[in-house]
């Protein structure tokens, strides 16, 4: 059986050097993965949020008709709102509830 070491690496994407510990490298082995990581958390991190926003699907607000763009795919892409048409009312809903109250 292998024996897991702690190992420097360079990242490939900032040049910092990081730490691959024996339990990560356990991890790994565990799943299969057989290559070892060439980012550091920090690269890795935010390629994982680049790739999250990579696909973006075009709206229309049928408020404002503001063009815009969302990472999730509308079930219904005539009934979408913008960001800011979205906040408008959501805090008029909270408004009427605490009129209500």
């Amino acid at each position: 059986m292998d024996q897991f070491n702690d190992k420097e690496i360079q990242c490939k994407e900032c040049g910092t050097a990081f730490m691959w510990t024996g339990g990560e490298q356990e991890f790994f082995a565990s799943k299969g993965l057989v290559n070892m990581p060439s980012r550091c958390p920090i690269c890795r991190k935010k390629a994982e949020v680049k790739h999250d926003y990579a696909t973006n699907f075009d709206i229309e607000c049928k408020k404002c008709h503001k063009k815009s763009k969302s990472p999730f795919n509308p079930d219904d892409p005539e009934n979408v709102l913008c960001q800011e048409c979205f906040d408008k009312q959501k805090s008029q809903t909270v408004e009427s509830e605490q009129v209500n109250e």
